[in-house]
């Protein structure tokens, strides 16, 4: 089955998303759950204030990662920079390289497989 360069590609989207969607689930929970619950318990408004079939997590990730500069800038209007980061700790930052990691990962993957599996 894995012998053939379909089969060889399947498997490898395969795992790569899988390894998004664990990333991304773990992400969610362990850290974007606790970033929100300190921020509400210290009185501070949802710094995302809307969620689009779960953007939000990748936008903590990209926040939390991604340092401030061109890309990540600190008057983002999708969510509070500033207050994000200033709640992530090392795991948070740990779990959404993970994320953003794996998201690509897939990305490149699916978009990539069809063309390069066409011209094979």
């Amino acid at each position: 089955m894995f012998l053939s360069l379909e089969g060889c590609f399947f498997a490898f989207a395969l795992f790569a998303i899988i390894a998004m969607a664990v990333s991304w689930l773990s992400f969610s929970r362990l850290a974007m759950a606790r970033i929100e619950r300190q921020m509400r318990e210290d009185g501070c408004p949802n710094p995302v204030p809307w969620d689009t079939i779960g953007v939000r997590a990748v936008l903590y990730a990209y926040t939390i990662v991604i340092p401030l500069g061109t890309f990540n800038t600190v008057k983002s209007p999708f969510i509070d920079v500033p207050a994000v980061r200033r709640y992530a700790n090392d795991l948070d930052r740990k779990l959404g390289l993970a994320l953003l990691f794996s998201l690509v990962l897939m990305v490149i993957v699916v978009v990539t497989g069809g063309p390069v599996l066409h011209y094979y």
